[in-house]
């Protein structure tokens, strides 16, 4: 019976595991951009399955190998899981990423090493606990911890946390009465009948579920001290709930704007140009209400005799031929390009592969993600004529006006109202973008990076900004007049990629050089005018639009005011240093790959730091006595043998045999012995007495060498 009734109790040793990893996998959704939480849920529950039926290491570890593989396979790779072509991606995936990791650009890394990562700190934490639940039998610390971590999220999350609290509270304290059980038949070496396991489990039962039933259920008083959150994330988000502040780059992930960052100066590219231009990585078309995201993922290569060509603007539109060339600094493998690419020429052999829904180009070698470090861009610079503009047709394409006038159905009408209010006056499609675009200049509209919110659960993103805030960055400005634009039925499209960057020096030949930091990631705006094409528009305040709009006859606008554009270098303002770089990998904006030092982002990294602390600590038994062996055991005198006498003693305490302050160091050694069934604790002892004895005594090699044998298998004891 004493069989059964441990294997039972193991079960619910075990499912407490699973059960407390649970609630720490649970708040994701909500509080990160993390999917498909169930794939990880189903590892945890592997993982324990194969402890709990005692599998060899090596099949366990090549089970988890294999499922997190097929995991990853599935997510984010092509082609069958049993394809070779995959591994090599991955591989090179994997080798990049590292790179990046050694690197510290942490916001470079692609989701799918994320994932790998998330899966390996799933592996520690569900070791850990078992470790923690089953060998040690002690939870405590981790209870506590749990706890913490769920109240953290209740309290500065979305998250509610309330029953998961409750949930935690009553199963910890059951598990710590099972546990308190299970050491004490082991010290004392009893056997439990069933009959008191009843005994002990009846009454941990009842108080439990008493105590917490009155503890939730009781009356509470009201805070004794002002609510300290307002203030922690004041600094962090503004009037909105959210994740922190980020660090600018470039990145893929814009589903979730919002929130503030932090400027970088790393320089990503320089350009020798004769003009200033806003350089593009790609464009997005569906608006969810939260950020970005694009309705195709196609690419296609550019044939080899037909150049590198990129129309966004119709023949009709007056240019003016360009060259730029570009010297990569912080690597990607895709190009920048300005309106109108003509053509690109980097001297290697690369396929440009373009996607012809983002407008995105990306290098490639031997089917690989490859990056240039210096390309030359022909390209043709525009100028708009705003006769042209005012008199481009009101009909559509209607592939173009479903594709880009899309928002979702969620929008609060009070946005739509608005815009309807803004373009009332204008009979054009030129006059009602300008006015638009000009709504935001004239109402006042704050361009800041720190004190931005995010929108809630329940908030629209454009709407949140518009009507309570009216203060963030580019994302912000760009997302609401599109959001505008597509409400009265204009097509528009969110451009991401990079501002002019910062004006160095001039060339002997008048071309200019401009350095590209991460702070100068941007977004902006194109609208679509049938018969011309996508024509740039900038909202954001502090900024001003690069490209040409003048008049066939006057350079004055009658209607409404133009911003003058020039060629020379546009005024450096400190807020344009701290530029509109818009964009984070979770506030994801203007591309941004974001070191989230968000409070999620805090708290997991947090938590992956006690993991580890935590794993170190409770493994110690394995890995001190190792240490100790290899720092002490090399002991060639008397003083230093009196040394590792003693740290063998240490190392035993860690093991569980502790020296009584009334044991004699012979008493202790029997002890020592007793439990390994051995002499040498005492030999050592009876050495050490009497070089204590007779200072100043020397020890023969054959003494040390025998010492040091008697003492490394004590602490190779120890670590067994």
């Amino acid at each position: 019976m004493s069989t059964i009734q441990g294997q039972f109790l193991k079960v619910i040793f075990y499912l407490y595991g699973f059960l407390v990893l649970w609630e720490w996998i649970r708040p994701l959704d909500q509080i990160t951009d993390t999917g498909n939480l169930a794939l990880f849920l189903y590892f945890v529950g592997i993982a324990y399955l194969l402890a709990f039926v005692k599998v060899p290491f090596f099949i366990s570890f090549f089970v988890k190998i294999v499922y997190i593989l097929y995991v990853l396979q599935n997510l984010y790779f092509e082609g069958s899981f049993f394809a070779l072509s995959w591994i090599k991606e991955f591989l090179f995936s994997l080798h990049v990423n590292l790179s990046y990791m050694i690197s510290a650009s942490w916001w470079e890394m692609t989701n799918s090493f994320r994932s790998l990562l998330f899966f390996i700190l799933l592996w520690l934490l569900a070791y850990l606990m078992e470790y923690w639940i089953v060998q040690l039998k002690k939870i405590f610390l981790f209870l506590i911890m749990t706890l913490t971590y769920l109240a953290t999220l209740d309290t500065f999350t979305p998250y509610n946390a309330d029953w998961a609290i409750v949930r935690m509270v009553v199963l910890g304290f059951l598990i710590l009465g099972l546990l308190k059980l299970e050491r004490i038949k082991e010290r004392e070496a009893i056997y439990v009948t069933n009959k008191v396991w009843m005994k002990w489990l009846t009454p941990l039962v009842i108080v439990t579920l008493l105590t917490t039933s009155v503890g939730y259920l009781a009356p509470k008083a009201a805070p004794q001290w002002p609510d300290p959150v307002p203030y922690l994330k004041g600094y962090g988000e503004g009037n909105g709930a959210g994740r922190g502040v980020k660090k600018i780059g470039y990145g893929t992930n814009d589903s979730s704007l919002g929130g503030p960052f932090i400027g970088d100066e790393t320089v990503v590219f320089t350009v020798e140009s004769n003009s200033r231009e806003y350089w593009k990585v790609e464009t997005k078309d569906v608006y969810t209400g939260k950020g970005w995201e694009s309705s195709s993922d196609t690419k296609v290569p550019f044939e080899e005799d037909e150049g590198i060509i990129v129309k966004a603007l119709n023949s009709s539109v007056e240019t003016t031929p360009s060259q730029a060339v570009v010297s990569v600094s912080l690597e990607y493998p895709h190009i920048v390009y300005p309106v109108e690419l003509q053509d690109v020429n980097s001297g290697t052999d690369i396929l440009y592969q373009f996607n012809t829904n983002t407008e995105k180009i990306s290098t490639e070698r031997n089917g690989q993600p490859f990056p240039l470090q210096q390309y030359e861009l022909t390209y043709n610079d525009p100028k708009f004529a705003y006769e042209d503009l005012r008199a481009a047709s009101l009909e559509y394409d209607p592939d173009i006006l479903q594709k880009y006038t899309q928002l979702p159905d969620e929008l609060p009408d009070r946005v739509r109202e608005l815009a309807t209010e803004i373009v009332a006056p204008y009979s054009n499609r030129y006059d009602q973008a300008k006015a638009v675009e000009s709504y935001f200049r004239m109402n006042g509209f704050v361009y800041d990076t720190t004190d931005v919110a995010i929108p809630g659960r329940n908030d629209d993103y454009v709407d949140q900004f518009l009507f309570d805030t009216k203060i963030g960055y580019c994302d912000n400005f760009s997302t609401s007049m599109i959001v505008l634009l597509r409400s009265v039925g204009i097509p528009a499209r969110w451009v991401k990629g990079y501002a002019g960057g910062e004006y160095v020096s001039t060339l002997e030949n008048d071309n200019r050089i401009y350095e590209v930091k991460n702070m100068d990631a941007h977004s902006w705006v194109e609208v679509y005018f049938e018969g011309i094409g996508w024509v740039p528009f900038e909202p954001t305040s502090g900024f001003s639009n690069p490209y040409s709009f003048t008049s066939n006859e006057t350079q004055e606008d009658g209607n409404l005011t133009v911003p003058d554009n020039t060629q020379e270098p546009l005024p450096q303002q400190p807020e344009d240093l701290l530029e509109e770089t818009g964009s984070t990998e979770s506030s994801s904006s203007t591309l941004s790959w974001s070191i989230d030092i968000s409070f999620t982002d805090v708290v997991l990294v947090f938590g992956g730091l006690l993991v580890v602390a935590g794993l170190l600590f409770f493994t110690r038994r394995k890995w001190y006595p190792l240490y100790v062996l290899r720092r002490y055991g090399k002991f060639n005198d008397a003083e230093s043998f009196e040394t590792s006498y003693f740290i063998l003693v240490k190392a035993l305490k860690g093991f569980g045999i502790k020296k009584k302050e009334s044991q004699t160091l012979r008493e202790f050694a029997d002890y020592v012995d007793s439990f390994f069934y051995s002499k040498d604790m005492r030999y050592l002892t009876l050495k050490l007495e009497g070089l204590q004895y007779r200072k100043g005594h020397a020890l023969a090699e054959q003494d040390i060498a025998t010492l040091r044998e008697l003492w490394e298998n004590l602490i190779k004891r120890v670590a067994s």
